[in-house]
């Protein structure tokens, strides 16, 4: 071993970002679903729209 030998020190990662980010498309991905549930059940029942023609 040299005697002049450095450690290297540890690698830290910022996961908060990508965390952040995973959560939001997770959200805007039920969002998109339920709408396009809503979408298709206005469209298999007509009566579910009260009357908006």
């Amino acid at each position: 071993m040299v005697a002049n030998a450095q450690v290297a020190a540890p690698v830290s990662y910022t996961d908060d970002p990508v965390r952040g980010f995973a959560l939001a498309a997770v959200l805007w991905g039920v969002v998109g679903m339920l709408v396009g549930v809503l979408i298709a059940a206005q469209l298999a029942f007509p009566d579910l729209t009260y009357g908006i023609p």
